[in-house]
């Protein structure tokens, strides 16, 4: 007999067991092998599970299984594929036979099945200040906008905010001190910023300076004519 009895469209029949009627047993000795003790009349009647093909899909391929009829079939998507360092894939959802946003999957069989997990690719954009680097990652054909401080200010001199090196070439900003990026490539930015001379300050620091130098020789002069009359 045949240990399955395949049908097409994704379903088969799969022997699992004998029933035997009469006097006789069955001992199976490999699968869909059986050794059959016979000590009389009997039946030897084949008991077959219909089992239904499901196929699980994603960018880098598919999974064939074959599942009972009535079980349940659980399947859990990678959140992340990895394509190289900058790029990326990101679960979104499944589609097929079942919608749903979760990577985990839960699916009674009762005919075969065709579902495919949904990614969407994301580029790693870093962008390196002053004040440090920041990696995002972010959705393709979409827009976002970079935003670093226009001006860090100091005592003797601030840095103003001038354009960003994008990819090796250099972009000078406008007014608004916005780049706005469009994603469909990893990006690499470094802000720009120019070094301006606080005047004002130097001025002050330059006063306090010499008003501290002069209240100085003010008293050492002090200080030297009590000596002379002493």
């Amino acid at each position: 007999m045949e240990e399955i009895i395949d049908y097409g469209n994704g379903t088969r029949s799969v022997l699992e067991d004998l029933k035997i009627i009469g006097n006789g047993d069955a001992i199976e000795v490999v699968p869909g092998t059986y050794i059959v003790r016979v000590d009389g009349v009997l039946d030897i009647l084949p008991v077959y599970s219909t089992y239904y093909r499901v196929v699980v899909e994603d960018p880098t391929g598919s999974e064939e299984y074959w599942v009972r009829k009535g079980s349940i079939f659980e399947e859990k998507a990678r959140e992340t594929i990895t394509l190289s360092t900058n790029i990326r894939l990101r679960f979104r959802g499944w589609e097929g036979e079942i919608q749903s946003n979760t990577p985990s999957l839960s699916l009674s069989i009762e005919k075969p099945v065709r579902v495919r997990a949904v990614y969407t690719r994301e580029y790693k954009i870093e962008i390196e200040g002053p004040l440090g680097t920041k990696e995002l990652w972010l959705e393709e054909d979409t827009k976002f906008p970079v935003y670093l401080p226009e001006k860090l200010p100091g005592v003797i001199s601030s840095r103003t905010l001038k354009g960003y090196i994008v990819n090796g070439e250099y972009r000078e900003l406008g007014q608004r001190k916005i780049l706005m990026l469009d994603i469909d490539k990893p990006y690499k930015l470094v802000a720009i910023y120019e070094v301006e001379i606080e005047w004002v300050n130097v001025l002050i620091l330059a006063g306090i300076v010499l008003s501290a130098i002069a209240l100085y020789l003010v008293y050492e002069y002090i200080t030297t004519r009590k000596t002379k009359i002493s």
